[in-house]
């Protein structure tokens, strides 16, 4: 059954690339790092992104490989959750503005999937977001959630409950990431139910951050380091590295942390015949060492 609202929900998408003063999209700020485990995954630190609008470096060719690629599957599962259920909506644009003190910003996103479950009054919405990952970053349990990939899933979910829909006829049910083997074909969903109260944290901690980083830029002042286990393939990281190691207030991390922390995330150990391998001392390099 064609879905009645399709046009009504059907608005112009905001092409973040372009880089558009004062426009962020939501997967170009990540989550508050304070207090976090660097071990984990929280979306691109502040300072990336200020490189990224202000001074960005060209993406590599296998960059641009793994994205396209991404798309190409993004697609396909969409073309699947299509046929399953027609009343769905895919890569359904957001946009919201806000003002604070004179400040004025902009956010975009665009939600994969807005799943409309069948036969239920109040009108059930699951929200969807579709990742790629290797087969051996695949999370297959909700304990393994990478929590970067709910928070803008849940700020998606946020927008459209709080900003977009009729809370007496539409409500967001859940939120979901359908996780995609890109070396096995495989597909894994972890679903979890949507909690209004606790995503508007979320949801404030990132204008927050993107009020944050609209300032960083306007004054051109270097955003503070967020060091995590991702700075390795960090495109900025040689830029990065001399002032995380003299900057004040950046965590700093035992050598046994940062081996355990490597292994974790690489599988790999870090000593091989009684030395450090050359791969661990790349990857150690973003981060502050204790003495």
């Amino acid at each position: 059954m064609e879905n009645r609202f399709k046009d009504f929900w059907e608005r112009p998408e905001v092409d973040w690339h372009e880089k558009i003063p004062h426009h962020y999209h939501v997967s170009q700020v990540g989550m508050d790092h304070s207090n976090k485990d660097a071990s984990e995954h929280y979306g691109p630190c502040l300072r990336q992104s200020f490189y990224r609008i202000l001074d960005p470096i060209p993406e590599a060719p296998s960059s641009r490989g793994n994205l396209f690629m991404g798309n190409v599957l993004h697609e396909i599962m969409q073309t699947e959750e299509k046929k399953k259920n027609p009343s769905s909506i895919m890569e359904f644009p957001l946009y919201l503005e806000f003002e604070r003190n004179g400040q004025k910003i902009s956010i975009s996103g665009s939600v994969d999937i807005v799943d409309f479950e069948r036969n239920s009054f109040p009108q059930l919405v699951n929200v969807i977001d579709i990742k790629t990952a290797s087969s051996y970053t695949l999370p297959r349990t909700e304990s393994e959630k990478n929590p970067t990939y709910f928070a803008q899933a849940g700020i998606y979910a946020y927008i459209l409950q709080n900003f977009y829909f009729n809370n007496a006829l539409i409500k967001v049910n859940k939120v979901g990431i359908r996780y995609i083997d890109k070396h096995n074909a495989g597909v894994y969903t972890i679903d979890i139910p949507y909690d209004n109260t606790a995503t508007k944290k979320i949801f404030d901690s990132f204008i927050n951050r993107c009020f944050q980083l609209d300032a960083f830029i306007g004054t051109n002042d270097l955003p503070q380091a967020e060091p995590m286990k991702w700075c390795k393939y960090c495109t900025y990281r040689a830029r990065c590295t001399a002032d995380v190691i003299l900057e004040e207030g950046v965590p700093s991390f035992s050598m046994k942390m940062l081996e355990d922390m490597y292994k974790k995330f690489t599988g790999k150990n870090a000593i091989w015949r009684g030395n450090y391998t050359k791969a661990y001392k790349d990857y150690i390099k973003a981060f502050k060492i204790d003495e």
